[in-house]
């Protein structure tokens, strides 16, 4: 073979070596810019995700986070509070204008109370409504919040915190003392309103508003006017009548719930909870035995994240 054939041959194989190069090279830009693309969407992606998730968790948690730390005041102020709650129904039905709802601390206090309750419903529904939401999150962080929302909403019409509850007791629906599931759905809903496409809750101004201009709207406030009005601190758990009310232990429940929950959405630990509610809480349930037990029935229905 001459050196020409030599030199021919080297040179067929450099370009051929060049032109695999060129489409090796090409196919990699190709590629890697393909996967950039879908690095930038999947960014986009998890922006708007986390944009969507703060857009309705922060509601939810400054909500858990002020009605839990009214829970603390009405418990280290039970007595007075608790005879204010017993004005409830009334109050509420004489308000016809704001100066009705600013006629006394005491309306003030209540419609307050009303409103943090209410609210919180809301902030639940709006989640709720939103499905797309929970399908962002993970897999755990979805049935986590699930779980937790269930909870709170559940151990406000669940039988099973009272006293001498069984599986299997045939009466158990006839509790007093409850907030039906559609009930709180109700108020929730009746808490909303549309801006931008998305669920707002109503403001304290436009809450007091409604309870004076819309009677359709206090008719929904109803069964949580009962529930509050009825509250009474219970002491002795141990009666034997399966028809005692025990709104008392379903708002320390709650609250207990309620801490969970602001525990769990709280990563960035940005929200504070005032501490005597705790301690009564732990020493409430600490010197009930039965009261546990019962807690144990719900949580087997109503499980922990």
């Amino acid at each position: 073979m001459g050196p020409e054939w030599i030199g021919f041959v080297t040179a067929v194989i450099a370009a051929i070596i060049a032109a695999v190069s060129q489409i090796m090279l090409f196919q990699f830009r190709s590629r890697a810019e393909k996967e950039l693309e879908y690095l930038r969407i999947q960014f986009k992606q998890f922006e708007e995700i986390d944009k969507l998730k703060r857009r309705y968790s922060t509601p939810l948690l400054k909500s858990a986070e002020e009605l839990y730390n009214k829970l603390n005041d009405v418990v280290r102020n039970r007595d007075r509070v608790l005879r204010y709650f017993e004005k409830l129904p009334g109050s509420v039905v004489d308000i016809r204008s704001m100066s009705d709802v600013l006629s006394s601390a005491t309306s003030i206090y209540l419609t307050n109370i009303l409103y943090l309750f209410a609210r919180y419903f809301a902030s639940v529904e709006a989640i709720k409504k939103d499905v797309g939401l929970l399908q962002l999150a993970t897999e755990e962080e979805t049935k986590a919040l699930q779980l937790r929302l269930r909870q709170t909403v559940a151990v406000f019409f669940s039988g099973r915190l009272h006293h001498n509850f069984t599986i299997r007791q045939p009466h158990r629906l006839k509790y007093e003392g409850r907030i039906l599931e559609g009930a709180q759905v109700l108020i929730g809903e009746s808490m909303l309103k549309e801006e931008n496409g998305l669920n707002e809750c109503v403001s304290y101004y436009e809450f007091c508003h409604k309870i004076a201009r819309d009677e359709d709207f206090r008719q929904c406030l109803s069964p949580l006017l009962d529930f509050l009005s009825g509250l009474e601190e219970v002491s002795g758990i141990d009666s034997e009548s399966p028809d005692v009310d025990f709104r008392w232990v379903k708002l320390i429940v709650f609250a207990s719930l309620l801490r969970s929950l602001v525990e769990q959405i709280d990563s960035a630990k940005v929200v504070t909870l005032l501490p005597e509610l705790k301690e009564y809480e732990q020493n409430y349930l600490a010197g009930h035995r039965g009261l546990q037990e019962n807690i144990q029935y719900f949580k087997k229905a109503y499980p922990d994240p």
